[in-house]
């Protein structure tokens, strides 16, 4: 069967910070969120001549990710939904990077968010909210606060995007639990507040809501040096 390509959306809000700062690469940022106690898709970084026996450790369907040098330009690319190891061999070959990541595929998504923060020096940190994956691209539907902010603050910023009426069940589709998603995106407040001399900016694109989790699917952290 054809294996799909996903490249991966650009980042909306990684800018050029004032002095030197480096993007460190998604599986280095996944664990740095992991700690805060953020979930994440069961996911192993290895070389790429080991990506199908650490696909048959995950389980299938998996997603193979290239996993390039912590450089904006090389962001690599996304292959979903691997169901057998022939397919991750497939995938395999469309891979110039030495290392890949491999992750269990997410599936009963609800709701796909961007979540980023970046360090104004002038004004602090800015939280946006955004629709996420494919979608970010696609529309205009974004909004922001200044951090620190409450739960209930960072849930009105929330409920003014358009995409946030999916997460009750829109139209009779499965709905999610808001809770579990403001949770999440305080303890990334937390990530950011904790570390603000030291993280720049963080983008997660998507922060997937599922029907009963909230998962980080991709994470990009760009760090003062």
């Amino acid at each position: 069967s054809s294996v799909k390509l996903h490249l991966r959306p650009l980042p909306l809000f990684l800018s050029n910070p004032n002095g030197k700062s480096i993007l460190i690469d998604e599986y280095a940022a996944k664990m740095i969120l992991k700690k805060y106690d953020l979930k994440i898709p069961n996911t192993k970084k290895c070389l790429s001549t080991d990506a199908h026996l650490v696909s048959n450790q995950v389980g299938y369907p998996v997603v193979l990710k290239a996993l390039g040098s912590a450089h904006k330009s090389d962001l690599g690319e996304v292959f979903l939904n691997l169901k057998t190891e022939k397919e991750v061999e497939n995938a395999l070959t469309k891979i110039s990077q030495e290392h890949v990541i491999i992750e269990k595929m997410v599936d009963d998504i609800v709701l796909e968010l961007l979540v980023g923060v970046v360090h104004d020096p002038a004004h602090g940190m800015l939280l946006t909210l955004a629709a996420g994956g494919v979608l970010t691209e696609l529309l205009s539907d974004t909004s922001s606060i200044m951090l620190p902010s409450s739960e209930d603050e960072i849930l009105e910023c929330f409920n003014k995007l358009k995409i946030s009426k999916i997460i009750t069940g829109y139209r009779g589709a499965i709905s999610a639990d808001v809770n579990q998603l403001i949770e999440a995106i305080m303890k990334i407040q937390n990530l950011v507040l904790d570390n603000k001399d030291k993280i720049f900016e963080i983008e997660i694109n998507p922060l997937i809501v599922t029907s009963s989790e909230v998962i980080v699917a991709d994470a990009l952290i760009r760090e003062v040096m």
